[in-house]
This record gives structure tokens, sequence and C-alpha cells, in this order.
């Protein structure tokens, strides 16, 4: 007999309707000595990949599926092999060009290369059509062999035990001569897990947990062992056995893998994206060094021909003159953009071509902190834009690539230690002031936990917050429910600032899902972190308001005298005294990366004199232990001390001090 798996498990990435984490599933079949797991989440391939990695690494064959919706019901397809994959992704673009996040049937059989369809789960579309219209169940059927030839199976779900539909799947099978197949549903770990999942059904419809009204999940929804599985279907273990021959259909290359970058072309370029990019370079920097002492000319120059050489042997030339299209054309519209921020200030081509208006020579910033040859990876610009018109430069960048081909990167909200003992209170009814004030005493960072609130943790939590939960029941309790929310999926999110821009569309390569904010622009359902495995190329579009309010202060500034009515922000010199009063002062209020209570009491500690103090400061965050050092090395730094300490005064926390 061949060996039982789980094939139909879901994790957190099926929103509130799970507590599995998709990256431990694999080692849940490797505890249990099953060879292969399959997770099937419902409407998103979201945990694919972390999911296929994690099955390498404990070494079980990962089986990918999706539960996709249509009018009728759930249809349930399975990734036979990267065709097969491919053919998820196609039908996940379709469920996120509908609006109620809905496929057609036609959308599936359209799309059935390299792919097994299940059906006859409860609440399938197969269920529902046999009950509701037999004639088009019948026609539905025939359809679906003609699809799926030698990959249909009906599906003989016994999570709670034999249902009813049994014997209807069983007379579609003799009819029509299709496999059945045998699964549970795993929704989580262990058999007393159900009160964790019931937890979240209360959350997510907002009652009691003991309202009577509560919807409530299915029960015995835990992973199953062999013995489990076996016992299971003891009376028809064939269809058991179908679950491995399904992960034996199913090859390697099924599930995604990691890829080299697949950096975006620039259209035009006409594929002279190098020629292009060091002409363009070297035409804005000339016009950059006008202003630059002669004897220094030779060294900008060399230092321009030396990035360039970097830039095009790494293939980043496309790159550039991307991000220089999209900041030249907001400027063009007087979009305010930020002048430069991050390491790809560093960069004298960035520069030239304007993605950065400061002079990374001048300021001593180093190319090699944003491409290093030494150590290839990505570059990766900061780029803010004025927080209110941020979305036309994305709309622009749409309506030149194409809207499949420029996505917004997806986020996934998950419980940390203070949302997850306030939601589980509520559950409870505890009164929203009292679950807040209690979970004030909960750390909000990792590495703390609910977990470390009891006696094995008195190196984080003070005893007398131990001791206030253990003399409230309800809180009590409260604490023990959360605890196994964290790191469970919460919600769908968009990245605040993240964009794909690729060559494919961005849907043959990662799924994508309407925009969970509402509207129907396209979010991958993969994270940041996920997407660039795959190779996807992230640009940063940054909404600031910082650069709004400076833009409208510049309007009303020329407006107010004539003299002033081409005057640029760049105009106002670094060495402003006026400026630097003001900051010691502590007068703040809303500049950027200085308007903290911390940084106020270092400026005002400190009393910066020069723009070099003030990015000592920053560097440092908060600024607290350059005080001293600051201070006194203002007083001792001579002519003759090393430049690399000079614009720190000594500090060298900068990573440009580091690098030389």
């Amino acid at each position: 007999m061949l060996p039982p798996i789980n094939l139909r498990c879901r994790s957190s990435y099926s929103i509130m309707d799970s507590v599995l984490i998709a990256k431990k599933i694999p080692s849940l079949a490797a505890k249990a000595g099953q060879p292969a797991v399959g997770m099937i989440d419902r409407q998103s391939l979201g945990g694919a990949y972390e999911f296929s990695m994690a099955a390498d690494k404990d070494g079980i064959q990962p089986i990918i599926g999706c539960d996709f919706v249509t009018e009728h019901g759930y249809v349930t397809m399975i990734a036979m092999n990267a065709s097969g994959f491919t053919s998820l992704l196609k039908v996940t673009r379709a469920q996120a060009s509908n609006p109620d996040e809905i496929v057609t049937i036609d959308d599936i059989l359209a799309n059935s290369e390299g792919a097994i369809l299940l059906a006859g789960a409860p609440e399938s579309a197969l269920i529902n059509l046999v009950s509701t219209n037999k004639s088009q169940a019948n026609f539905w059927i025939k359809a679906a062999m003609k699809a799926f030839p030698d990959r249909f199976f009906l599906e003989i779900n016994r999570t709670t035990g034999r249902r009813p539909t049994e014997s209807v799947l069983s007379r579609i099978s003799e009819a029509y001569n299709l496999p059945m197949v045998g699964t549970s549903s795993g929704a989580y770990p262990n058999e007393g897990d159900y009160e964790n999942l019931e937890l979240l059904y209360a959350i997510e419809q907002k009652r009691l947990i003991d309202d009577t009204n509560l919807k409530r999940p299915e029960q015995q929804q835990h992973f199953r062992s062999n013995e489990d599985l076996i016992e299971l279907f003891a009376d028809a273990p064939e269809v058991l056995e179908n679950a491995t021959r399904i992960a034996l259909l199913c090859s390697a290359d099924a599930a995604p893998k990691g890829s080299k970058p697949m950096l975006p072309r620039y259209p035009d370029a006409k594929g002279a994206e190098e020629e292009m990019m060091r002409k363009m370079a070297e035409e804005g920097y000339e016009a950059r060094i006008a202003n630059v002492p002669e004897k220094m000319k030779p060294h900008y120059r060399e230092r321009l021909r030396t990035e360039m050489d970097i830039i095009c042997s790494q293939g980043f030339a496309g790159y550039f003159l991307i991000v220089a299209d999209f900041i030249a054309w907001a400027k063009q519209q007087d979009i305010p953009v930020g002048p430069g921020r991050g390491s790809g200030a560093g960069s004298a081509v960035a520069w030239a071509l304007g993605i950065t208006d400061l002079d990374p020579i001048r300021w001593g910033l180093l190319f090699e902190r944003f491409i290093n040859p030494d150590r290839v990876s990505l570059p990766d610009f900061d780029v803010d834009f004025c927080q209110s018109r941020r979305e036309e430069v994305v709309h622009y960048v749409r309506r030149k690539y194409g809207d499949d081909k420029v996505v917004s990167i997806g986020t996934h909200g998950s419980w940390k230690a203070r949302s997850a003992f306030k939601d589980a209170a509520r559950s409870l009814g505890v009164p929203n002031g009292q679950a807040h004030a209690a979970s004030e005493m909960l750390s909000f960072k990792d590495p703390y936990s609910l977990s470390q609130t009891d006696e094995t943790a008195s190196d984080f939590i003070p005893e007398e917050v131990r001791e206030h939960f253990r003399q409230d029941e309800t809180l009590n309790r409260a604490l023990t429910m959360g605890e196994p929310l964290q790191g469970f999926i919460r919600q769908h999110g968009r990245h605040a600032a993240g964009i794909i821009i690729a060559d494919p569309d961005v849907g043959d390569v990662v799924p994508i899902m309407r925009d969970p904010g509402g509207g129907s622009d396209l979010v991958t359902q993969y994270d940041m972190k996920s997407v660039e495995s795959c190779g996807l190329v992230k640009f940063d579009f940054l909404g600031l308001k910082t650069s709004t309010v400076i833009h409208e202060a510049m309007k009303h500034v020329r407006a107010s005298d004539p003299a002033l009515a081409d005057m640029n922000i760049l105009d106002i010199p670094f060495e402003d005294e006026g400026i630097f009063k003001m900051l010691n002062e502590g007068y703040c209020q809303g500049i950027f990366q200085l308007e903290s209570a911390g940084m106020v009491k270092s400026l005002q500690q400190i009393r910066p004199t020069a723009w070099e103090d003030l990015v000592a400061i920053i560097e440092d965050e908060m600024g607290f232990h350059l005080y001293q050092t600051v201070s006194k090395a203002k007083a001792e730094l001579s002519d003759s001390d090393s430049t690399i300490v000079q614009f720190s005064h000594g500090g060298v926390e900068i990573e440009e001090k580091l690098t030389r």
C-alpha cells in the first residue's frame, strides 16, 4: 500500500480560515513520516513560494493547489508540473479581473494544461450543480473530462466522517469511469487546536466565542497521522491511495522556485540601453559640473566613467533609464520629487541622469554602497514623490509599460502580541478600554511574545505584569487564546511604495489579486521577499508628505516676491545660519527625520552648526550617544585628520566611512 498523505491542507493565506502557517506545513508531514503534502488555499496562491521552499528544506514533496470560486461553487485545481502552475496563475489573473473575485467554469476549462482537477468536496460546484441542475452537471463533467484527460478526480472528503454526497459521487464515478480521491481538510496542527480556529471565526464575525449564533468551523480539521487516515478510509483504501498517486503525478517543477533577477528593458532605447544611458549621462554630467572648479573636473569625469562601466557590466543600464524616465516625467508635470535618499544618492550617474540632485563627490558619498562590483545585488533607488500626486506617476508607468507589467507588491498583516491579545479579549467580552490597557503591558516588538508572560520569561516580563494577568481569569484566558494567533496572516494589503515593473506579465510569474484596499489595481499575492526571490524587480515610489509641504511652501515664497519668482528649493545654501538656529531651538515639527522627541533633544544638546552634524545625528538614528563624541571632536579635529572621519567628527558611524 502507498503511504497516505494529507492532500488538502490550507494555510493562513486562506484568511481567517486556518491556523496553519504555510512554511510550517511540510514539517508536519515530515514528522508524520509522509512523503508529500498538499496546500490548497481558498482563492490564493500567496503562500506557494514559502511553502515550496520549506518543503525542499524538509525533504517533502510540495503539492500546490487552489480552491477557485465559480458562480456554482468551489473548483479545485492542482499544479502537476510547471505548465500546471502557470495554468493556476492564469486562473488567478482571471480572478483578479473580477470585482467579486470569482472565475467562470470556462476560465477553469481554458487553463487546464498541466493541472489536475478535483471536484466533489463540500460547497464544490459539482455538488451544487448535481443538486440543482443535473443536466448542466452532466454537461460540465463531460467538458471537464475533455479538458483534463486522466487528470479529473472526484473528491471524497471525510473531515467529519462519511458524507451523504459520497453515494452521489460513487454513481458519477461509475457512470463516467472517474477515479475518486480521499481527503480530509487540514486547518490546524493538532486535534486540540480547534479552539484556535474557532477564535478566528469569532473575530471574523465580530461575535463572542460563546455566542450561540456564531457560525463555527467544521471540527476534526487537524493534520492527520498515517493511522488516522488509514482508519478514516478503512472501507475504501483505494481512494486514499489515489491521493498519493496524485503526488506521484506531480513533478518537482510544479512548485515555484527562486529565479535570477529579470531586469526589465527600457523600450525607448530599442535594445541599445547601454549606449543610450552613456550618452544621456555624459550630456547631463557636463551640465551638472559646469560650476565645478576646472582642476576637479577630470576627477568628476573619471568617477562617471567608472560608474558607467560597472553599471553596464552588471546589466543595470535599463534600470537607470527607467527610473530616470519616470522622475523626468514627474518633474515635467510639476510633481515634487525628492532630491535623493539612501545609498542611491552616492551615484554620479544618478546625479547626471537627474535621478538625484545631490553631488556625491562634494559630499563624499560612495557609489559602492549602492552597487558593489564585488557583491552583486540589484540597485534600489528610494524615490520620494509628493504624497498627493504619487499615483499620477504610477499611472504614467502603467500607461508606458502596460497594466499587466506594472503591479504593486502585496503585504500580509500578521498578528503580534498586542493585537492577538486584544482580539482574543474582545471575543471573550472584555471591554475595549480594558483590553487596550492590558495590552499595553505586553511587548510590542519581537522577540517578546505572549508566551513570554509566563514564569519562563522572567528576564523579559516584570513579575507584576504576569501577576496582573493571573489575577483576572478572563484576561488570563485571553492571553492563552491569543498566543497561538501570533504569526498568522490577518489581512492582505498593498505595499506603500513597492512597484514591480517587468517585461513578462507579472501574473505569469507570481500570483496576483485585486487591490485589497479597493479599486481595480493589481497587487501581487506574494510579499516583497518572495516577489524578489522569484526574480521580479522592485521600484520604490514613496509618497512623502514632506515633499508636498515643501512644494506648497515654495509656491508661497515665489508668489510673495517677484525677485523670488524663479527660486528653486535647491538654491537655499546648506550653510544657512538661520536654519541651524531654528533647529537648535527645537523648532522641528514636520521636518522629515528630525521631528521626533528624541531627535529634538539631540539637536538641542549637540547644537549642530553644519550640514555634516545633521548627517551624523540622523545616521545615529536618535543621536543620544553622539553628544559627547561630536562636542569633543568639533574642538579637537584638525586639518590633518583623516577625511574618513571629518564628516562625522570622529563618530565613524556612517557607512561611507566604514566602506572606505
